[in-house]
């Protein structure tokens, strides 16, 4: 996650969002009125059992997750959100309905973020950043175009404590065509960027009670360890998941900076069980990524 230090605190012109394309950003017309120190708590805060020095409150990945699903509102577990608004006769996901609580969601909690800001810009003695970035993501989040792999991509990353920029950076790699075959076959396929694997694909298509979950990875990858992680996603399960893995090509990632990022590559109509099982073969892949020395 960027680290942005702020001299002055009331500065507020000067911020820029790493996350909005081309939106004016809604601090600049924010402006402190109150040159009284006073220290506020936010009551809010403390329900989540979040202790943050204003001082120096710098957030790693998973308290800036759990901030960010505070402020949303959202559910404690991405399943828990998934049974509001799986269909029960079709037990598929209505996208529409998702599209609306996440809407719905972020045009509230840019209002909390907002003054939350307020509150620490009152002391005259904080760091804005970290909650700037988080009004940041709220706002990509309501200025989504209704795009349904976008909405997915989104979805998934509110669970997965990873850097945050990767919501408006693109994942975009070659293809074989053998990869391509799978994609199209598909339920549901993800494109995944990397630190230390390079570029992982993973294919997962529904077939009556069975699902078959194709991964496409460097030699390098630890199948090992993601077996043994996905056993216990298994057992939590009745319906039979079958994985095989197809070692590829090693590419150096060429980036300056990796970033991992996702890419949803969805076939329209997807069952709760299956986006579930995305969140956690995601969950695991940056997981493993991030541990590997």
């Amino acid at each position: 996650m960027e680290n942005i230090n702020s001299t002055n605190l009331f500065n507020i012109n000067q911020i820029k969002s790493p996350y909005l394309k081309n939106s004016q950003n809604p601090l600049n017309d924010f402006t402190n009125k109150n040159n009284n120190p006073e220290l506020l708590n936010n009551a809010s805060l403390i329900n989540t059992g979040l202790i943050f020095n204003y001082e120096n409150a710098k957030m790693d990945n998973e308290q800036f997750l759990k901030f960010l699903q505070m402020v949303l509102k959202l559910p404690n577990s991405i399943d828990e959100l998934l049974k509001n608004i799986t269909d029960k006769n079709k037990n598929t996901v209505d996208i529409k309905a998702l599209l609306n609580i996440l809407t719905a969601k972020s045009s509230n909690a840019k209002e909390s973020a907002l003054q939350i800001i307020s509150d620490i810009a009152k002391t005259q003695n904080g760091d804005i950043s970290q909650i700037r970035e988080v009004l940041s993501v709220v706002l990509t989040i309501a200025n989504n175009n209704q795009n349904l792999d976008t909405t997915l991509k989104e979805l998934i990353l509110l669970y997965i404590p990873i850097n945050f920029e990767a919501l408006n950076k693109e994942v975009n790699f070659e293809v074989s065509s053998f990869e391509e075959e799978k994609i199209n076959s598909s339920s549901l396929s993800i494109m995944f960027e990397t630190i230390n694997f390079s570029n992982i694909l993973c294919c997962i298509k529904e077939s009556g009670n069975n699902i078959f979950v194709d991964l496409f990875v460097n030699k390098n990858f630890p199948i090992n360890k993601f077996t043994v992680l996905a056993k216990e996603y298994r057992a939590k399960t009745s319906i039979p998941i079958t994985f095989d893995f197809n070692i590829k090509e090693n590419k150096q990632n060429n980036k300056k900076e990796p970033l991992q990022n996702l890419k949803v590559i969805s076939s329209g109509q997807i069952s709760s069980i299956v986006l579930s099982l995305a969140y956690y073969i995601s969950k695991t892949v940056f997981k493993i990524d991030s541990d590997f020395n």
